[in-house]
């Protein structure tokens, strides 16, 4: 596998083309000199979103992060995801806002109706789950069912979460060496240091490295 990483640090060029980045909408920080770039942390450099995007489909992972109620990051998922997708090749989409017990309801939904984008929302019961408002999230699957992809959930269950924090051994989860999630947690720690004020607790790591198994 070829995973690579990317900080994206809020791009912001013209709109009006689908392969240009959206325009940059939220008022905070808007003349910020780091708006419209984008950082290579393994090369230490900046980079265009051309170049971006050629990384990103070259790599067999790609990690697409954001702040939960941050318009900005969440149309640039789904400018990304639609340039990933628009080479043709098939691709898997996981959500972190989807969780496994949500999956029947997920696959049964998109059975019968694999256009319904709105009706997506109902079926997964979202204005119960927690997360911002659906409208944030839907470009990102009206994206991603469009260009075909595989819809699928990426997180736990609270259950399941509650009952790895509390390192109870009755979850059903796929066999795990302890010293694979050793390495992943000293990883985590690194990537989260900038924008944590204390490091992360066990609990923590061990319910990602779970979710991200």
């Amino acid at each position: 596998m070829r995973p690579r990483a990317f900080v994206l640090l809020l791009l912001a060029c013209l709109a009006g083309c689908a392969q240009t980045p959206p325009s940059y909408v939220t008022p905070r920080e808007r003349d910020h000199p780091l708006v419209g770039k984008v950082w290579l942390p393994a090369a230490a450099r900046f980079a265009t979103p051309e170049e971006l995007v050629a990384q990103a489909r070259a790599a067999d992972v790609v990690l697409l992060g954001e702040t939960h109620d941050n318009a900005d990051h969440h149309a640039l998922q789904a400018w990304m995801l639609g340039r990933l997708l628009d080479t043709g090749r098939s691709r898997l989409v996981a959500f972190e806002m989807i969780d496994a017990g949500q999956q029947p309801a997920l696959e049964r939904h998109l059975a019968e109706r694999p256009a319904d984008v709105a009706g997506l929302a109902a079926a997964l019961d979202w204005g119960k789950s927690g997360w911002p408002d659906w409208e944030l999230y839907r470009p990102i699957f009206e994206v991603a069912l469009r260009g075909g992809s595989q819809v699928t959930a990426a997180n736990l269950t609270r259950p399941q979460v509650r009952a790895i924090a509390k390192e109870e051994n009755a979850v059903t989860l796929p066999p795990c060496r302890p010293a694979s999630v050793r390495p992943w947690s000293g990883r985590s720690r690194t990537a989260i240091a900038a924008c944590c004020p204390m490091p992360p607790c066990p609990a923590w790591c061990g319910c990602s490295a779970a979710a991200t198994r």
